[in-house]
């Protein structure tokens, strides 16, 4: 979908985190989410 609008995504990628209840995933893209707020980037999660 992101070759649609190349202007528009600039060097966006689309990650996904899964797994079972319990793991870790919330803690982990806080974690990724600090990172790049560190670093000036964002992160924009999505819902289906």
């Amino acid at each position: 979908m992101s070759r649609l609008w190349p202007p528009l995504t600039g060097r966006a990628r689309v990650i996904g985190i899964t797994g079972p209840p319990g793991v870790g995933k919330s803690t982990l893209i806080g974690a990724m989410a600090e990172r790049l707020s560190q670093r000036g980037e964002g992160l924009w999660p999505s819902w289906p």
